[in-house]
C-alpha cells in the first residue's frame, strides 16, 4: 500500500494498493449494516479473543457463490483472500460497550 496527494485545486491524500481494492470490494458487497471480514481478519480477531481471555465472536460465512455490489458487478472470494464472514452479532455488543440508542435526539 502507498499514500500520496494527489490534485491540484482539492488536494487529497490518497491511498493506492492492492490492500485497498480488497478493502473496497468488502465494503461494496457487504450486506446493508453489517461488517463483512476476510478470512485473515476472522482469523487474527480469533485468536486475539484467545489471547486476551475474551468473549468469543461467532461468525457465519458467507454462502453466495459470489461477491456482488449495488450495481451489479461480481467479484470472486479469491479476490479477497478467500471466504468472507458476517459477526454472528454486532461487535459492539462483543465488547460490552453500551448500544447507543439512535432514535433519541441527544442535547
Amino acid at each position: 500500500c502507498i499514500g500520496g496527494i494527489v490534485g491540484t485545486t482539492m488536494q487529497r491524500y490518497h491511498l493506492f494498493g492492492e490492500i485497498m481494492t480488497c478493502v473496497d470490494i468488502l465494503e461494496s458487497t457487504s450486506r446493508e449494516g453489517q461488517v463483512q471480514v476476510s478470512s485473515a481478519c476472522k482469523r487474527a480477531v480469533e485468536a486475539e479473543a484467545i489471547e486476551l481471555g475474551a468473549e468469543a465472536i461467532d461468525f457465519l460465512l458467507r454462502s453466495d457463490a459470489t461477491l456482488r455490489t449495488s450495481k451489479g458487478f461480481e467479484y470472486k472470494y479469491e479476490r479477497v483472500g478467500g471466504p468472507t464472514y458476517f459477526p454472528s452479532r454486532p461487535l459492539r455488543d462483543v465488547a460490552g460497550a453500551p448500544a447507543s440508542d439512535s432514535s433519541s435526539s441527544g442535547g
